[in-house]
């Protein structure tokens, strides 16, 4: 997940925005959520704007700075609260009107009791434990005080997180489609795993981009969660095996960490 992004009224804070996702199947549509951010930043929402970067979550703007797609989807979450529309429902409008394949969350002071969510189709589960509730992109993420099973969100939905319970509300018009998560996708997609985990060591990414290849004709698959089952389940049977290596990061003279599972 990225780091937070904050929606301000004045100087105090109003929003925070955390996203995982990329693009995807909207791709086509970077114009279209220029001329958005563009929009919002006329009407007084701010953003961080960058000079320069090679990174494609950022939209160049006609000015020639950058701002975070994410950034932008903060403000436009912002604009729609400031109209009067709740958080939960906000997220969903800014979804609908902002699409990418996302899953987010949002903090608010108006709303100090809970977690807003909106998912298309990146994973979120959510646990809860006696002292409160966890939220992750995999089940294999919850620490041991989680005393119920790890349960996905719905795709094409949102709601909110409590300590003690969730809600979900499914989307009126989502402007895709999530393919299904059935039983014979679930197996095909668990075979999978298992096949090639026995062959070699692989990381969760590879494994989601040969994963992704079994759904040709959706507009948006649940690729990512299916591949996290179906690793959780062989997890839970003692079969994973986890290799860090330590690599050479991008930037900044640091290093970074791959994770590589096999069987």
């Amino acid at each position: 997940w990225a780091h937070p992004f904050i929606g301000y009224r004045g100087e105090e804070p109003a929003l925070a925005y955390l996203a995982n996702g990329m693009m995807g199947h909207f791709s086509s549509r970077v114009q279209e959520y220029r001329n958005l951010a563009e929009e919002l930043l006329a009407q007084g929402y701010r953003m961080a704007l960058l000079e320069d970067t090679g990174s494609k979550p950022y939209l160049q703007l006609s000015d020639g700075t950058h701002a975070h797609m994410s950034d932008a989807m903060c403000q436009l979450i912002l604009r729609y609260m400031d109209s009067g529309i709740k958080m939960a429902d906000a997220i969903e409008a800014a979804f609908c009107r902002m699409p990418a394949e996302l899953v987010a969350l949002t903090l608010s002071p108006e709303a100090p009791a809970c977690v807003a969510w909106a998912r298309f189709n990146m994973p979120l589960y959510v646990g809860f434990a006696a002292h409160g509730a966890y939220l992750a992109s995999t089940p294999a993420a919850f620490p041991d005080d989680v005393v119920t099973e790890p349960q996905l969100l719905p795709p094409c939905s949102s709601g909110y997180v409590y300590a003690d319970y969730f809600s979900v509300k499914p989307m009126n018009e989502p402007p895709a489609q999530v393919a299904p998560m059935d039983p014979n996708i679930r197996w095909q997609v668990h075979d999978l795993v298992c096949r090639q985990l026995s062959e070699e060591s692989l990381m969760y990414a590879q494994l989601v981009k040969m994963a992704r290849e079994l759904f040709p004709e959706w507009d948006m698959n649940p690729a990512n969660a299916l591949v996290y089952d179906a690793m959780y389940d062989l997890l839970k049977q003692g079969r994973l095996k986890k290799e860090v290596r330590q690599v050479p990061a991008a930037r900044d003279n640091l290093n970074a960490y791959k994770y590589y599972f096999s069987l």
